[in-house]
Order: structure tokens, then sequence, then C-alpha cells
């Protein structure tokens, strides 16, 4: 099917040139490069814009989408923001406590407003996107890292949940991908 690295994704069915439900906030969704390679990658993608850290926004997102491709397979929960965090000093959580909604809370969400319907589908999927950092840690990011390791451990456990139902879980912890995400980390290696 057609599925492109992006934030939270909602698919259509498996086949070449089907429609992507991306969902997204802030620049991508309003038209930065993100949506230009989803527009590239299908006939007739349509875009639901809701910040996903927002508890009230995952069940209209599905019904969005759901109304838009005529069904769903695949949820694929790419959502991913990165804060960097000076642990060596006491500082305000905000920033923390917004990573941990979106990368985690997110999945949660998406993943709870689907399960009924996906678990009725014969070739329903999930696939959530994790980190390296969420296996390994990354400096500064305390917040992001444990946010992707705790994706890891959601994937498990759903897979584990929904074993037998003919939902396929699985999970990717990709290492560093040249998105907006970098943005500010040095590539100086000392």
């Amino acid at each position: 099917g057609t599925i492109s690295m992006s934030r939270n994704q909602i698919c259509g069915r498996g086949e070449v040139g089907d429609s992507v439900m991306p969902c997204g906030v802030g620049a991508w969704a309003t038209g930065g490069r993100g949506a230009v390679a989803v527009a590239a990658a299908g006939p007739s993608p349509v875009l639901v814009c809701g910040d996903l850290s927002r508890s009230a926004i995952a069940s209209q997102v599905v019904s969005d989408s759901a109304k838009a491709l005529g069904g769903i397979d695949v949820l694929i929960n790419n959502a991913g923001v990165m804060m960097f965090e000076d642990l060596t000093r006491s500082h305000d959580l905000t920033d923390a406590e917004a990573t941990i909604a979106t990368n985690l809370l997110g999945p949660i969400r998406l993943t709870n407003a689907l399960i009924d319907h996906l678990t009725t589908k014969p070739d329903a999927a999930i696939v959530n996107v994790s980190s390296i950092a969420g296996k390994e840690g990354n400096p500064m990011a305390a917040a992001y890292s444990a946010s992707k390791a705790a994706v890891i451990a959601l994937t498990k456990a759903i897979g584990k949940d929904v074993a037998g139902t003919g939902v396929l879980v699985n999970c990717v912890a990709p290492a560093a991908i040249e998105t907006p995400i970098l943005d500010g980390i040095s590539q100086d290696p000392a």
C-alpha cells in the first residue's frame, strides 16, 4: 500500500496506489515538505489535521478517515516530537509532558479509537514507529527516548492482546532520519 513517513497515518487497503489518510499538525499539515511527499504517494490523498496529543481528537480523526477512505485497514502510528532537555539541572517539565502526550499517548489514543474496527478486518495491521533512541537512549532527549521505549513495550502488549484476531502488530525503530525533528542537532561528532 501507499505508506509515507509523516505523522500518524491511517491507510486504506494494501494495494499500490491506495489512498493515504495522514494526520498532522503544524507546518507539515499546512503544506510543508511532508505534505508534498504525501501528495506524490497516491492518487487521492486526503489530509486530516488534528493534534493527537489532545485526547478528544483521535475519535474524530478515525471517523473522518474511515468516511473518506471507505474503511480503515492499517494504522501507522508515526508521531514524533523531540525537544532537548538538560537533565543536569532541574527544569520545567512542559516539554517533556508534550513529548509523552504526542509520542506515546497519540498512538494509544488512535489504537484505542480503531481497535474495535480493526479486529473485524481480515488483514488489519498496526505499525508503530519507535526510534533507536527507545532502545539506546539519546543524550539531551530523555523524554523522547523514554516515550519511544514505551512505544516498543506498547507494541508488544497490543500484539499479545490481539493475538488470534488477525490483526498484525509490529514496531520499527529506525536510526536518525533527516526530518525537521533533527533541526538544531549538531552534526559535529565530537
